[in-house]
């Protein structure tokens, strides 16, 4: 792959080291080519993907603690490689100012404040970007296995609470900042041939919005499964809107085409009562017991965005300081 040869050049400045901190001037010139490469990759329906992909690589880097290492060959990364190899040309540039580790949770911030403009409905979370995260000795190219939620998207509601738990301190006595997590699901979508799911969670899948919980607890969702009729197949269940239910839901309308969840979205607002395939006992979201605790919060993000932005803000930040002290960290320095 392309970044093996920057993996080399990395060697040579982890030995050397970086600078405690990052000016502010050149955090906001790594910022305009981060822009940059989100802006002139836009898919087929005029969106900007690469704000959720760039998400998703400072996130899943975090698992198992921020340091620069990814595992592109464990099928829970499945097609972070579209994202982290252009990401590779941008950091060549700056590999002598900032760690790896860094520069994905710098990417991630970015994205998340590039979503957010031009869009009134859009939340504006205070995220503070911080330098001293270090990269493993493989970085980028590793080849160890992190742990995620078991089942994936078809976790339950414990094995993603005990996940976010384990992972990023997010504690399980206190849901709300678990829930306001998982409202980054309101960018992206997913795609069979990367994850088995298909779809998008929002509209809007590059606009960070409080439509994620709206979508949650306004829509009836059923139960599907992708790889029904295909034998020797391991179902895929996946919740879409409307399926199976009355005229007055204008069931294939613009506005829900192409929306999905996961039962690891779903159990933040239902108690699915699911096996171990995933299969839930209440196949229709109506028929559902809303989930203890959580259900609460997602009702309170979907009525008060500002809410959601305060709890996003502090979750996200314990997610990206995940593996170090307050004092292995430092925010960038005038000018």
């Amino acid at each position: 792959m392309q970044y093996k040869l920057y993996f080399a050049i990395g060697i040579i400045f982890s030995i050397s080291g970086f600078t405690e901190s990052l000016s502010k001037t050149k955090e906001k010139e790594i910022k305009d080519d981060i822009v940059q490469l989100i802006e002139i990759n836009v898919n087929p329906k005029g969106e900007l993907h690469f704000i959720a992909g760039f998400v998703r690589v400072a996130f899943h880097d975090c698992v198992g603690g921020c340091d620069g290492c990814l595992n592109l060959r464990d099928s829970n990364n499945a097609g972070l490689d579209v994202y982290v190899e252009p990401l590779e040309t941008v950091y060549a540039k700056y590999n002598t100012d900032l760690t790896r580790a860094d520069f994905w949770q710098l990417v991630g911030i970015t994205a998340i404040e590039r979503s957010a403009r031009n869009c009134r409905a859009c939340i504006r979370p205070k995220l503070v970007f911080e330098t001293g995260r270090k990269d493993c000795a493989d970085s980028p190219d590793y080849k160890g296995l992190r742990t995620f939620p078991m089942g994936g998207g078809h976790a339950d509601i414990n094995s993603g609470m005990i996940f976010l738990e384990n992972a990023f301190g997010l504690p399980r006595t206190d849901p709300k900042l678990a829930t306001a997590l998982i409202g980054a699901h309101s960018l992206g979508e997913s795609h069979a041939s990367a994850s088995g799911w298909n779809g998008r969670w929002t509209q809007n899948p590059d606009q960070i919005t409080n439509r994620y919980y709206k979508n949650l607890i306004k829509l009836r969702w059923s139960q599907i499964d992708l790889n029904k009729g295909k034998p020797g197949v391991d179902p895929i269940y996946q919740w879409q809107p409307g399926k199976f239910h009355s005229k007055k839901q204008n069931i294939f309308d613009k506005r829900k085409k192409g929306v999905m969840m996961l039962n690891a979205d779903l159990a933040f607002a239902k108690n699915l009562s699911t096996d171990a395939t995933g299969l839930s006992g209440c196949p229709v979201s109506s028929k559902c017991k809303d989930q203890p605790d959580t259900a609460e919060w997602v009702r309170k993000y979907a009525d008060n965005a500002t809410l959601w932005e305060e709890n996003f803000a502090i979750a996200y930040m314990m997610m990206i300081r995940t593996g170090y002290n307050a004092t292995d960290l430092h925010a960038t320095t005038a000018p």
